[in-house]
């Protein structure tokens, strides 16, 4: 965990020094850096394969698709990927392979935009195995998430912008549980202050119902431009809450025990790697090192002697995302 929490700290430093996404707050474009490294990137747009992708550049301009289909008020995001394991809120809740897959719209609230916009998400996670370490053993749709949210971009100059959101999710959680706690209520909030530099953010989730704790996420990110269609992103964030957040996660204490204290759980540092493949269409891969820091929930999961009881995990992932 030193070796970890010694990376991360590299990370962010040499973020700082260097001159800046979360996907925690609104929609909109992101800042990048022009990056180049050794001049190994410098040609790598007079390859073919990275220019003439004829089965995208062929599809009609998405603009004209969505006037066609009477869309052209909202912005669409679609994506899926495919991940060695999932993390949530500092737990690996499955070592084994998953798939996720996001809908998502933004609608500016016209013709008084700068009032802000309204959205919605779905988002919805399966195993890729039969063989799950969860109450239930269904292979599909473990948990599917639901989010309405209004968001506000306040551009503050030409190059900063502080995008904020808050959101109200109804977490489904099929393929895990039973009962009252098969769905779960949340109010999320979110912001990131987007320049050229460094981008920080954070994102707050409170449950309300059937239980109530409390997550906080906070981490820096930058997107540096290594050509017209690579992007090169790290992400380094810290993620804790409170006591009921900590036994939600990791059980509760023995009695002998004192009480968890709040305070940060785990470490996260990510790099992902995204190619445009049009103008509305991009692939991306990234490799994720999670760790838990705090010495209880590092106990408690040692404990547990199952298949998913990892402290330490590094997770990778390839996915899609397209826009329209």
């Amino acid at each position: 965990m030193r070796r970890l929490a010694s990376v991360a700290l590299v990370g962010l430093l040499a973020l700082g020094a260097q001159a800046n996404e979360s996907e925690v707050a609104s929609s909109g474009p992101k800042e990048t850096t022009d990056f180049k490294v050794f001049g190994v990137f410098n040609d790598l747009s007079d390859f073919n394969v990275f220019n003439d992708i004829n089965f995208f550049n062929n599809i009609p301009d998405i603009k004209d698709f969505r006037k066609a289909c009477g869309l052209d008020f909202m912005s669409i995001t679609a994506g899926a990927d495919l991940r060695s394991a999932y993390l949530s809120r500092g737990k690996v809740l499955e070592a084994r392979p998953m798939s996720s897959q996001l809908l998502s719209a933004d609608i500016p609230l016209k013709p008084l935009a700068p009032i802000g916009r309204i959205g919605f998400d779905f988002w919805t996670i399966s195993s890729l195995t039969h063989k799950m370490d969860t109450m239930h053993k269904n292979m599909f749709f473990q948990e599917r998430d639901l989010t309405v949210r209004y968001g506000y971009d306040w551009q503050i100059s030409d190059d900063w912008r502080l995008a904020s959101d808050v959101m109200r999710t109804w977490v489904n959680l099929p393929g895990y549980r039973h009962g009252l706690d098969h769905s779960v209520q949340e109010w999320r909030c979110a912001q990131r202050l987007e320049n050229p530099w460094i981008t920080p953010y954070y994102l707050v989730r409170r449950a309300v119902h059937p239980r109530d704790w409390l997550y906080v996420r906070v981490g820096v990110q930058h997107a540096f431009r290594l050509t017209d269609t690579l992007t090169f992103t790290p992400n380094f964030y810290g993620e804790g809450g409170n006591e009921n957040h900590y036994q939600q996660r990791y059980g509760a204490k023995d009695p002998a025990w004192s009480k968890y204290h709040s305070g940060v759980q785990a470490l996260n540092a990510m790099f992902t790697l995204s190619w445009k493949i049009s103008s509305w269409a991009s692939v991306y891969a990234s490799v994720q090192q999670f760790g838990l820091v705090d010495s209880d929930a590092r106990d408690r999961v040692k404990a547990k002697k199952t298949h998913n009881s990892r402290r330490d995990l590094t997770v990778g992932t390839v996915g899609i995302v397209c826009k329209f």
